[in-house]
């Protein structure tokens, strides 16, 4: 099932399509998530759950969306933004009133504490464009439409964040 059909097949309600993008996106965009949110499991875990609830909610503007994965990463975002300003856990309910509660976050492979612990290292700006482009695979202009920014800025950024890494990692990058 190619992304075109996914968010197509979700702009018609299609629930079944919603829980293909998840499984399709969502160990990328937890990974996205726990960046943001500094490694807070449970806020990455609302974060990302709200996420899905947004997208569900306006559904019927994903006409125009070209490239689905880069949209999810474009609404998590923009979740978390909205989140970090608020203190409200409201997004709980109204996850579970969709009937899209996420019973806990994707598996994670990736997340050995020496990497997390590497990652934390980085300003929030790196962090966030390395996240998306190694394990959301996301294109260095995909990221720049995610984060508002020009694309040489993204650039720089992702060459400044692996190389720091790779300085922390040593051989394991």
């Amino acid at each position: 099932m190619n992304e075109s059909d996914l968010t197509t097949r979700i702009a018609s309600g299609d629930k079944e399509a919603l829980r293909e993008a998840y499984e399709l996106c969502s160990r990328e965009l937890y990974m996205f998530a726990r960046a943001l949110t500094n490694r807070n499991l449970s806020d990455a875990e609302d974060v990302l759950q709200e996420c899905f609830v947004r997208v569900w909610e306006r559904r019927r503007h994903l006409g125009s969306v070209r490239n689905l994965r880069a949209y999810l990463f474009t609404t998590l975002r923009n979740v978390y933004l909205n989140f970090a300003r608020s203190e409200s856990r409201e997004m709980k309910r109204r996850a579970e009133s969709a009937g899209l509660v996420v019973t806990g976050p994707p598996d994670d492979p990736v997340a050995a504490e020496r990497l997390d612990q590497a990652l934390d290292t980085l300003p929030e700006e790196q962090r966030q464009v390395v996240v998306l482009k190694v394990w959301g695979g996301l294109t260095l202009a995909e990221i720049a439409g995610v984060l508002d920014e020009s694309e040489n800025t993204v650039a720089s950024r992702y060459r400044y964040g692996l190389n720091k890494l790779r300085k922390l990692l040593g051989d394991v990058l």
